[in-house]
């Protein structure tokens, strides 16, 4: 499922080294960290502008600010990783939505978030 979330170089690095072959997430994540590691800056420069895109859901878009936050962070434990991505999923929504979100005090994780704005979402249409 990785390689959904890759582009450019490291979509290319990831089906040269790892395509077809068993590794595990820790084993892939380390030899692309490794890869990239110059590439940290521009990681975390990506992560201080992402958006959620038009069309993309939300449970998409709360996958690639994990996986980035991943990248961007590599040795930060758990629990601080799930935080930064919890406010950058905030950070990325429209402001209406993001509002809606800050309001809601029982929301205290990026899946409580991405339950809201999917409930927020249906509402909306009226579904």
């Amino acid at each position: 499922m990785l390689p959904i979330f890759l582009k450019g170089e490291s979509l290319e690095f990831y089906i040269i080294k790892f395509e077809g072959k068993k590794f595990s997430y820790e084993e892939m994540k380390k030899s692309m960290s490794a890869q990239f590691k110059g590439s940290a800056h521009l990681v975390n420069l990506e992560l201080s502008s992402i958006t959620k895109l038009t069309g993309e859901s939300f449970l998409a878009f709360s996958m690639r600010v994990k996986n980035t936050v991943s990248i961007a962070y590599p040795d930060l434990g758990s629990e601080a990783r799930k935080a930064i991505a919890f406010d950058k999923f905030k950070d990325g929504l429209t402001p209406e939505l993001r509002i809606q979100i800050l309001k809601d005090e029982n929301i205290e994780c990026i899946e409580g978030a991405l339950e809201s704005c999917v409930l927020l979402e249906t509402v909306g249409k009226g579904v």
